[in-house]
């Protein structure tokens, strides 16, 4: 089983957490949570996952698949950088 994580709590991660299943099998992947620098409110969205941690700090266990939900340019490159 893999662990999906979305990189990012604002509006792209949480439009990308509302189409996981409609492309990620349940039977093969389960959400861990969110990697952000801040919540993004995500409990005013009715989201009660985690955020894991920073992205540009946050080690990555063997099983987890992080999905790129940054939208501001400067930011997304810094992550991935």
């Amino acid at each position: 089983m893999n662990d999906l994580v979305i990189v990012g709590a604002g509006g792209f991660g949480r439009e990308l957490y509302e189409m996981l299943w409609d492309v990620y099998s349940p039977a093969e992947y389960r959400f861990k949570g969110f990697l952000a620098q801040d919540d993004g409110r995500l409990a005013d969205y009715g989201i009660e996952f985690p955020v894991l941690g920073d992205p540009e700090s946050y080690q990555p266990g063997s099983a987890d698949r992080l999905l790129l939900a940054i939208g501001q340019m400067d930011v997304r490159r810094r992550a991935v950088a």
